[in-house]
């Protein structure tokens, strides 16, 4: 991830990680997982977590990290969470492709 973020650089303002194929966290995984949130956060980008299972919920206020990332970022599927951001960001939401929608090659 952090070579995805580099290379995007001060354009990227979130990232969306998809927990749905995690059943379990340990507390490596906590660990990393708030280590990662310092770092993210101290570069002003927002960690917004989806399709968390009940053990990786339970792992995550275990370890005091639900408080700490906060409650408003946890979402049930990553189109909740773009549209969340859209809607703090003042974006208007879904962008309008109406003029390449029947664009053709003359």
């Amino acid at each position: 991830i952090d070579e995805l973020a580099d290379a995007k650089g001060a354009a990227l303002k979130i990232i969306i990680l998809n927990f749905v194929s995690i059943n379990n966290m340990d507390s490596s995984a906590t660990h990393a997982v708030e280590e990662m949130m310092d770092d993210y956060r101290a570069r002003n980008i927002k960690l917004f977590f989806t399709g968390l299972k009940g053990p990786v919920r339970d792992a995550l206020s275990k370890a005091h990290l639900t408080e700490k990332i906060g409650e408003d970022h946890f979402f049930m599927s990553v189109q909740e969470a773009v549209d969340y951001y859209d809607a703090q960001s003042g974006n208007s939401g879904t962008p309008n492709f109406q003029e390449f929608i029947l664009q053709s090659n003359p």
